[in-house]
């Protein structure tokens, strides 16, 4: 699936001949461009990054299931975790423990996760989801929990100490009476815990809804708001507010009530006939949200009061990945293209 949809946002990046390749469109210069790092086209290019804890580095994960460490500095690369394959299996993607800095895990779409040592340079398979594609991870607060989602539509929770799974939620049958209590029907391609909690995170995928989950409860599941068509880390999460990034044409950018489960506003996401469809946003800042797709190749910041784009960069392939330091002043962008790209906000 992962290495399905890389191809199927180049085939859309390639008909998009009215995009603007101008480095910087926007109304304000928000983003200037720090340093890249470059890559040949055997990597497939770059589903996931993330910065480290702390910010020196940036966490890559490939197509080809290479996961590399660069300079947040000079984008040089610092360590290479993981070797690829010429017809490898992507990582889908990469977190690091909240709790520390050196310890990455990675998951992939060949059903595994993996955990990377940075001071060591080590990485292997610790867990292992047998027929299932895992596309996305989040840790709790403190670390000690890690949930997955993915192909089968189940949420899984695993103890991060003795790898134990400790919970999981299953995704809907065919059998079951379709509710808004269901789990998940169609792939999960993004979870999340609430940045302050060990126990409540949020799910969303391919079926249009963006679940609500507290693990000290049986069932899981506490709430939901339908809309959202997520199909990559297109969900964050900051105070009260949640800002979706949809896999559609329009209307791809939302923020959310996460208290009443209901839509604010829609942001503003410049696009032409060929549509938004994102893949990756962020909350940055106290007023600013950035995100980014295959519908116009782009990173467009929106603030969020006035609904409105304050600042576009154009790139010549899909964007998959963004990443804002902790500092929020610089930001990782990776995709389909052969670069990874820093810039100073």
């Amino acid at each position: 699936m992962a290495q399905r949809r890389l191809e199927e946002a180049i085939h859309v990046a390639r008909g998009e001949a009215k995009v603007k390749q101008a480095e910087f469109s926007g109304t304000e210069r928000l983003l200037e461009k720090r340093a890249k790092h470059e890559f040949d086209k055997d990597k497939d290019g770059i589903f996931t990054l993330q910065f480290s804890t702390d910010g020196t580095s940036v966490a890559i994960g490939y197509g080809d299931g290479t996961i590399q460490m660069v300079s947040s500095k000079n984008a040089t690369l610092q360590k290479e975790l993981r070797v690829g394959r010429p017809i490898g299996i992507a990582v889908t993607m990469i977190r690091f423990n909240p709790q520390n800095g050196d310890d990455l895990w990675a998951s992939s779409a060949e059903g595994k996760i993996y955990r990377g040592d940075i001071k060591s340079g080590s990485c292997q398979a610790i867990i292992t989801e047998p027929g299932n594609e895992i596309n996305c991870l989040s840790f709790s607060r403190n670390g000690s929990v890690l949930a997955t989602g993915g192909r089968d539509c189940a949420i899984r929770l695993y103890d991060t100490a003795t790898l134990q799974q400790t919970r999981t939620y299953d995704g809907y049958l065919p059998t079951q009476s379709m509710d808004r209590l269901s789990g998940h029907s169609s792939k999960i391609f993004c979870v999340k815990y609430r940045p302050s909690d060990n126990y409540v995170f949020l799910s969303g995928g391919w079926d249009n809804i963006v679940r609500i989950w507290d693990s000290r409860t049986e069932s899981g599941l506490q709430r939901h708001f339908s809309g959202p068509h997520i199909a990559g880390d297109g969900l964050d999460i900051k105070d009260n507010l949640v800002v979706t990034a949809s896999w559609v044409k329009s209307n791809a950018l939302q923020l959310w009530d996460y208290s009443q489960c209901r839509l604010i506003h829609d942001l503003a996401f410049r696009h032409g006939e060929n549509g938004a469809y994102l893949y990756s946003c962020r909350f940055f800042g106290k007023n600013r949200v950035i995100a980014g797709g295959s519908g116009t190749n782009s990173v467009q910041v929106t603030k969020v009061k006035t609904k409105k784009v304050v600042s576009e960069t154009n790139f010549k392939q899909p964007v998959f990945s963004i990443d804002v330091d902790r500092s929020e002043k610089l930001v990782a962008i990776g995709g389909a293209g052969r670069k990874m790209v820093l810039m100073n906000m």
